[in-house]
């Protein structure tokens, strides 16, 4: 969590470790996740959007894989600190 969003909000613990878990999960995933596809982002709406679902099920007419990597409780400046890692 970036130093920005510890000072605007107080984060439960297990909200921060689900986070961090969350992140693990999704690191292990991107090795495998192919280079020039769609990555959806944010926070709990994102999370639980189910669009690899959809992607699975139904015929988008996309061309691209769409990886959702939503982290519930994201800020912005949360979400650009983990983009350099």
């Amino acid at each position: 969590m970036s130093d920005k969003t510890v000072k605007l909000t107080n984060m439960s613990p297990d909200i921060t470790k689900f986070q961090n878990d969350i992140r693990a999960k999704y690191a292990i995933a991107n090795q495998t996740a192919k280079k020039g596809q769609i990555l959806f982002v944010g926070s709990s709406l994102m999370e639980i959007f189910p669009i690899e679902k959809f992607q699975q099920e139904q015929d988008l007419g996309l061309d691209k894989i769409i990886y959702n990597r939503g982290v519930r409780a994201t800020t912005t400046a949360d979400l650009l600190e983990h983009m350099v890692h």
